[in-house]
């Protein structure tokens, strides 16, 4: 049974880098230093870290537009640490 801390306990979040739009997205533009990438699907490489700098507090993202298959995926893994996620959950801002 976890504590009540340990319920609400965040494992990681990601935020990507303040840097211009680029092609591909890769692990240069994570945030969090012990998190790693990984890209898979055969049009992961058209990913694309952008962002609207005309919109004030905009979050930087990744944008799918050139993945004509639109079979893509995106998965991080945190280096040198496993979690039990049987209660716990995932959330991932998506549009």
């Amino acid at each position: 049974m976890l504590s009540q801390n340990q319920e609400n306990q965040l494992y990681f979040r990601e935020d990507f880098k303040e840097s211009p739009t680029s092609f591909s997205i890769t692990q240069e533009h994570l945030t969090y230093p012990e998190l790693l990438l990984h890209r898979h699907g055969p049009t992961a490489d058209s990913l694309k870290k952008s962002y609207h700098d005309y919109f004030p507090n905009d979050p930087y993202y990744v944008r799918s537009g050139l993945c004509i298959t639109f079979r893509w995926a995106i998965s991080f893994e945190k280096q040198h640490h496993t979690v039990d996620l049987t209660d716990g959950q995932i959330r991932m801002k998506v549009k």
